[in-house]
């Protein structure tokens, strides 16, 4: 197709074509999470991991970018297949943007065949270890510590819905529980409850903002008695 081709130092492949401005840059990514589909293919439809999220992009960019290539261009394009998920440490997007100012920005993910996303929400993961002062043995009379924070969590889920109504999907913020760990037995309350909870937020809520909705709702909800630590693992910034 006449590009200028390369697969950079973290592995990146980058191709180019033109070199006047405007700069279009089509990206996407090229990784897929580690759990092997058996490729197959049945007529006009493939079947595997990531044929669709996102290999089903980078075809689609490939051949969006022959039809243009029929005439010739005013401005370049730089087609961009990036390694690795959409982590603010991500390697691939780190490294194209010491590579490439482009003037515009189209990104390839699975938003369906007719779809197009005008942005993302930026991904905040926030684990929370809550520390129980009264550890014992189990029993229907008692505080279940467990439960509390399960309904804790059901009340800030809720109170964020009710917030958050009258926003545009990508002006509000959403979360969901991805993991919960506890220590001890069955037969006791836990002493350590660790809860990570995966917040989408629009680009006006910052960090510190989320801290201080979630620090106000654990202050608000009448556990029994325990402490609590939140840590934000992985947060906007160099995305």
């Amino acid at each position: 197709m006449g590009f200028d081709s390369k697969i950079d130092k973290v592995g990146n492949v980058i191709a180019k074509m033109g070199r006047k401005k405007p700069i279009l840059l089509l990206v996407s990514h090229i990784d897929t999470i580690d759990d092997p589909i058996d490729f197959r293919q049945e007529g006009n439809l493939i079947f595997g991991r990531g044929a669709i999220d996102a290999k089903g992009s980078i075809a689609a960019m490939i051949f969006a970018t022959k039809e243009f290539l029929r005439k010739p261009l005013p401005f370049s394009i730089v087609l961009a297949f990036l390694i690795e998920r959409e982590i603010p440490s991500n390697r691939g997007v780190n490294e194209l943007i010491k590579q490439i100012n482009p003037d515009y920005i189209i990104v390839g993910e699975a938003s369906g065949e007719n779809g197009i996303i005008l942005g993302y929400r930026g991904r905040i993961l926030a684990r929370i270890l809550f520390k129980n002062k009264q550890v014992r043995r189990a029993s229907s009379e008692e505080d279940n510590f467990i439960e509390e924070i399960i309904e804790w969590w059901l009340s800030l889920d809720n109170e964020i819905e009710e917030t958050c109504k009258e926003e545009k999907f990508f002006d509000s913020i959403s979360g969901n529980i991805v993991r919960m760990v506890a220590d001890g037995d069955e037969s006791t309350n836990p002493e350590k409850v660790e809860l990570s909870i995966d917040f989408r937020v629009p680009p006006q809520i910052k960090a510190n903002e989320l801290r201080s909705v979630i620090e106000s709702s654990i202050s608000n909800f009448p556990f029994s008695k325990s402490t609590h630590k939140i840590e934000f693992v992985e947060i906007p910034g160099s995305l």
